[in-house]
């Protein structure tokens, strides 16, 4: 038992340390060992309740108790590799998500800006052409942005090296699918539309290497301000 516990430990340390950026591995290696050994915790008693009485709820606040301190440690090394996987990204403009196993639900979308100029973010829509379509008016060359999701203040300046939170992603919902982010962003007095398509659970099932970060594409949809 012991022997399969310890094997049980072993990889799941291996594979985070896989998951995680070089830096991290070595600044949060405790945090690491600590998340690997409550992992296998927390899988042990998922396996053991299947074999308790329906009713039996004596040790609900302890796997509890152990599945938030999991989910605590995994937001922060999913924070943390954002951070360092960010400042090894090129120049550009991108969307930014955290995740790491059985982290929480709710994570930031960022806004990042790591161009040589300041950008102004003035709204965004999060559900493809629709959505978009309804957002924006477009016709005889302008384009009228209506009011955006509350969580920016409207004409945000991102200066560069700068983020910001735009909204949040649900691990659970909108990485179920793949989805459309459409922005509109002004640079040099020219708002323009931009967009990103972020594939499953914030790309980390099919596009691990991107780490989170999706870059943004400018379309031929735009105005003078």
């Amino acid at each position: 038992m012991a022997r399969s516990t310890e094997t049980a430990v072993f990889n799941i340390k291996r594979w985070v340390v896989d998951q995680c950026h070089p830096d991290v591995s070595v600044a949060l290696a405790a945090d690491i060992d600590r998340y690997s050994r409550l992992y296998t915790a927390c899988d042990a008693l998922e396996t053991f309740a299947g074999y308790r009485p329906d009713d039996d709820e004596d040790d609900e606040d302890l796997f509890a108790e152990l599945a938030d301190r999991r989910r605590l440690l995994a937001d922060r090394l999913a924070a943390a590799n954002l951070d360092r996987y960010l400042d090894d990204a090129p120049a550009g403009l991108y969307l930014a998500i955290p995740y790491l196993d059985r982290c929480s639900d709710l994570q930031a979308l960022w806004l990042v800006n790591k161009t040589s100029e300041p950008v102004d973010f003035l709204g965004r829509s999060t559900s493809g052409i629709a959505a978009y379509e309804s957002s924006l008016c477009c016709g005889d060359g302008e384009l009228v942005v209506l009011p955006h999701e509350p969580e920016c203040d409207d004409d945000t300046q991102l200066e560069p090296g700068e983020r910001i939170v735009i909204g949040e992603y649900s691990i659970s919902f909108d990485g179920d699918c793949a989805t459309t982010h459409r922005l509109i962003l002004a640079t040099d007095g020219y708002a323009q539309e931009w967009v990103s398509v972020v594939p499953r659970l914030a790309g980390y099932l099919l596009q691990g290497s991107a780490h989170g970060i999706h870059p943004l594409q400018r379309t031929d949809r735009g105005a003078l301000m």
